[in-house]
């Protein structure tokens, strides 16, 4: 089953912003504001068009959820400031189920994705340069500033979180978006359905042989003779 017009437009959007802040971060290490602001606003416009009040309730549900959980991540220096917009921006879009599962996606990616940068990285240049290279304050250099160097250099795990938002954007859109549009069409099916009773069996017809012995015939041919 093919999304309807508020689907396309969620899937399109959703998936072109948040690829588009993936590949600005890899280049310059940074999502800019004229990016995320404009999708920020636009999702709640999307939000009131398509559904209304209870898309508005939805977005914000998505933006807290969606928001705080990066915006933790920057506070304790493990992501970026951009990451924590790019976040709040996409999750007004998808809402707040939605939300939950793009985190879910996206930290398996991050995980997946990191595990292979360092397996790769200890594979071609050795332990001890990926340990210097992955882990801040490694090096005797670092230690003085280790937490310093740890705000600075955020996507040093391997997959930034803005590449692991705009994959798991487009993971849950794309299956969760049909998902919907296909329940949406069985309800509607069921519901312009008349409800039909189920129909009582129809009595069937018994033949009697014409040899039958009347057993109520019995007892008052015995009357008679007595």
């Amino acid at each position: 089953m093919y999304p309807d017009v508020a689907g396309w437009v969620l899937i399109v959007c959703a998936s072109a912003f948040t690829l588009a802040a993936a590949a600005i971060d890899y280049r310059v290490q940074r999502i800019p504001n004229y990016l995320t602001l404009p999708a920020f606003f636009l999702g709640w416009v999307y939000q009131g068009v398509f559904y209304g009040f209870s898309g508005l309730l939805d977005g914000l549900g998505g933006f807290v959820i969606g928001f705080g959980m990066y915006f933790i991540l920057w506070l304790i220096g493990s992501g970026g400031g951009g990451d924590a917009k790019l976040a709040g921006a996409v999750s007004v879009w998808l809402g707040f189920n939605r939300t939950i599962g793009m985190i879910i996606a996206s930290t398996v990616f991050v995980i997946l994705g990191t595990g292979f940068v360092m397996l790769w990285s200890m594979a071609t240049k050795g332990v001890y340069r990926t340990k210097n290279k992955m882990l801040p304050g490694s090096d005797v250099s670092e230690k003085k500033n280790s937490l310093r160097m740890l705000k600075i250099n955020k996507n040093r795990l391997g997959m930034s979180f803005g590449l692991s938002v705009a994959l798991g954007t487009v993971l849950v859109t794309a299956y969760d978006v049909p998902r919907q549009t296909y329940r949406q069409h069985l309800a509607k099916q069921r519901a312009a359905q008349p409800e039909q009773l189920p129909k009582k069996p129809a009595a069937r017809d018994v033949d009697v042989p014409k040899d039958a012995v009347n057993l109520n015939a019995v007892p008052k041919a015995n009357a008679t003779n007595s």
